[in-house]
């Protein structure tokens, strides 16, 4: 799943401003979904994927979205291996402008797509939205919110069509636009 994800993730601004550039950029993008797959599967409740690996969407249940700051740093050695020792300081401060902007536009219990993925070559057949509905119709049922946030605006349209409602935008002069979105039980 971590070489599709890499390349799912390419030109994700998100991605680009973490990740060191080229030559460095495709091995520490494996390597960061390798330690999100392996090391905070415990978090990542809830994984819907193809049978052939093309696409996958990763939900944190309720409760889960923020880390505690022992979970981080037992991830400090495999986040180094990933993105450099430079790396950590970054990666902190956009983890916790990050989970303001999640706080911010969220209260209670919640359903949080942490990453949907579809190999490039792949994209725009369906099956992005095939991927979230069971935790979309998981939501309808346990009548609880879902929120999502991305760093691409074309994404935001795609977010719209499965009702998700654009909450926030957040520009800031240190790291990339991001669209916050949530959507309310049907």
């Amino acid at each position: 799943m971590a070489e599709f994800l890499s390349r799912a993730f390419a030109d994700d601004p998100f991605y680009d401003w973490l990740l060191p550039p080229a030559p460095r950029r495709e091995a520490a993008s494996r390597g960061f979904f390798q330690l999100l797959l392996r090391h905070l599967s415990d978090q990542l409740s809830e994984t819907y994927t193809t049978s052939d690996l093309t696409g996958s969407a990763l939900w944190l249940a309720p409760g889960k979205h923020q880390l505690s700051w022992w979970q981080q740093l037992r991830l400090i050695p495999s986040f180094t291996a990933a993105v450099g020792l430079g790396g950590i300081p970054r990666g902190l401060r956009i983890i916790a402008h990050m989970d303001a902007l999640h706080t911010s536009v969220t209260t209670g219990p919640h359903y949080t797509l942490s990453l949907l993925g579809v190999e490039p070559s792949a994209q725009r057949r369906g099956l992005g939205h095939r991927l979230v509905q069971p935790i979309l119709e998981r939501c309808d049922q346990e009548r609880l919110p879902a929120y999502v946030d991305t760093a691409k605006a074309h994404n935001v349209a795609f977010y719209e069509r499965l009702g998700f409602e654009l909450r926030l935008v957040s520009e800031h002069s240190e790291f990339p636009t991001f669209w916050c979105l949530t959507r309310a039980p049907r």
